[in-house]
């Protein structure tokens, strides 16, 4: 989702611009994302998972996949 928001903002990375250009799919965009962590929160507690192993869920799906290798890679989680 925040790949959509930088690119009808034309990418700049600033949440200055960002706020003043695209206010309401700056908005969008974070209403997304607090559903997506809500729902992955709860449908993760319901399967019992561990917290760590849905928050990496929830932000591989918002920021990209690439999020689970970093984790890995600096030894902070183990995927079982």
């Amino acid at each position: 989702m925040i790949y959509i928001l930088f690119v009808v903002i034309r990418i700049p990375a600033s949440i200055v611009t960002i706020i003043k250009i695209a206010s309401l799919l700056f908005i969008f965009v974070m209403i997304i994302l607090i559903v997506n962590l809500g729902l992955s929160l709860m449908v993760g507690m319901w399967l019992n998972f561990k917290i760590e192993a849905i928050l990496l869920a929830s932000n591989a799906t918002a920021g990209g996949s690439t999020i689970a290798a970093i984790a890995i890679a600096k030894g902070r989680f183990v995927l079982n």
